[in-house]
Order: C-alpha cells, then structure tokens, then sequence
C-alpha cells in the first residue's frame, strides 16, 4: 500500500521518547544524502548505569549451516547487528572502559539507542522475514497517578 502511494522511505520510533522529532529532518536528510537503506540514530552514552540500551553486535555461536557446499553442516559463529537493552547487559560490561579517538576515555558500549530508525520500503520487503524477534517487552515502571 506504501509503494502505491509514492511512499519510498519510513521513520520508526518509540513511544516512551516525548522528545523525538517525528520524522527528523536532518536524520532522514542525512540517511538519504548517504544513499542508505537503513539507519539508526544513536547517543553516546557517558555513564555506565543509564537506562538506555546500546546498538552494537551479538554474537551467536555454535550455529550450524552448510557453509562449503558439500551438503554437510559447518559449526559456525554469526554476528548479527542487535539493540542490546539496558537490562541486558552484565554489570562488567556495562563499565568497561575504552580509549576514543580524542584520546579520553568513553564507555566500550557508547553507542545509546534513541529508538529512532529510517529505512527504505524496498529494504524492509527484502528484509522482513529475516526478522527474528518481532517484538519484546522492556520491563520499566512509569509513574503515575490513578484518577
């Protein structure tokens, strides 16, 4: 139904962020100047126990796939793209430290996840049904006042 109405690229974000921008201007901007299919905007995070999750990479060992083609399976390692949330990361992870670029020392998980993604229509209907958590719940109590 996108494609039919001229729809080329989508905005996705969480609803626990009053603060986002719908449909970011300089986000999409930048991700479409960058001729990319996808993008997600991320914070670098400065302390260890901020309730954000980070974007970074799981690894998923002892997986077994025909990799050489002679019909019989190969253990193998993969490494998958993941937002890793806040209460998923061990406590020793969550403090390890690593030297930046501009030679202080950051987190080794800075990269915060905001919940603010871009992608192509194309690529979300290449890609969708390699999708393997739909969905998940964030276990997070909010208050508020029962009226």
């Amino acid at each position: 139904d996108m494609k039919s109405r001229g729809v080329t690229a989508m905005f996705i974000c969480g609803i626990d962020n009053v603060l986002t921008k719908i449909g970011d201007p300089i986000f999409t901007g930048y991700c479409e100047s960058c001729r990319t299919d996808a993008g997600l905007k991320v914070v670098e995070k400065l302390l260890p126990d901020e309730l954000l999750g980070v974007f970074g990479c799981k690894v998923y060992r002892n997986t077994f796939e025909d990799v050489d083609g002679d019909g019989k399976l190969d253990e193998v390692n993969k490494i998958k793209a993941a937002v890793i949330e806040f209460f998923e990361v061990p406590e020793d992870m969550r403090r390890r430290r690593r030297n930046t670029s501009s030679g202080s020392v950051g987190l080794e998980m800075y990269a915060g996840n905001l919940s603010q993604y871009y992608c192509k229509v194309d690529f979300a209907k290449r890609n969708h049904s390699h999708v393997e958590k739909r969905w998940h719940s964030i276990p997070r109590a909010a208050p508020y006042i029962n009226i």
